[in-house]
């Protein structure tokens, strides 16, 4: 009963934002845009560009990101009422001439060994040739491709298939996390990008 009755707590002291992410030129809506409102919470767009968010009343900026394309913004104040919003993104061309660069630790030594050694390869052959580097957490990466930082390989793999409009799961599995790390990465360019940077 106590649990029911500070649910119903919560849902009063929050309101529903819903919308729709769509590409600026032709209107159409982007599938698997990630939408964030405050520390990185938020969620993504289903299959028809659309989102909803129950979110604390209050002031928010609510911002969207889609690979390939320029980040849009929005600023909101949340109240009781639900609130309809739209986000169109404008195409950025230069946002993927980047390099981009992860590495995870594991239990396994032998692995943690050989990620550390093509780690450093990459970030090597990069300052050589003049190319910023960027790192994320694997938490970061899954909020970015799926809206939850706790999603699971399929869930990844499965919203790799659909952002990037792909005919099936890209396989081998490093391929699939490969791409996920590349759209995090495009969602991610603006100034926050510079928090992300191998230095």
């Amino acid at each position: 009963i106590l649990f029911l009755i500070l649910a119903g707590v919560q849902m009063a002291l929050a309101g529903v934002v819903k919308g729709i992410v769509t590409d600026a030129a032709a209107g159409e809506p982007l599938i698997g845009a990630t939408i964030t409102y405050a520390n990185g919470r938020g969620t993504t767009t289903d299959i028809e560009g659309r989102f909803t968010l129950q979110i604390p009343k209050g002031r928010y900026t609510l911002t969207a990101r889609y690979i390939g394309y320029k980040n849009a913004t929005l600023q909101i104040v949340v109240t009781n009422a639900t609130q309809e919003v739209t986000l169109s993104l404008e195409e950025d061309e230069t946002a993927l001439g980047t390099v981009t660069v992860t590495a995870e630790a594991r239990r396994n030594t032998t692995t943690a060994m050989q990620v550390a050694a093509a780690r450093g390869i990459s970030v090597l052959a990069a300052q050589q040739f003049g190319l910023p580097l960027y790192e994320y957490t694997p938490m970061e990466i899954k909020l970015s491709v799926t809206g939850d930082g706790h999603a699971d390989k399929t869930q990844m793999q499965t919203m790799v298939k659909l952002l990037l409009k792909l005919p099936r799961i890209p396989k081998p599995d490093d391929a699939a996390d490969a791409l996920g790390i590349a759209v995090c990465h495009a969602n991610m360019i603006g100034p926050a990008v510079e928090n992300y940077r191998i230095k």
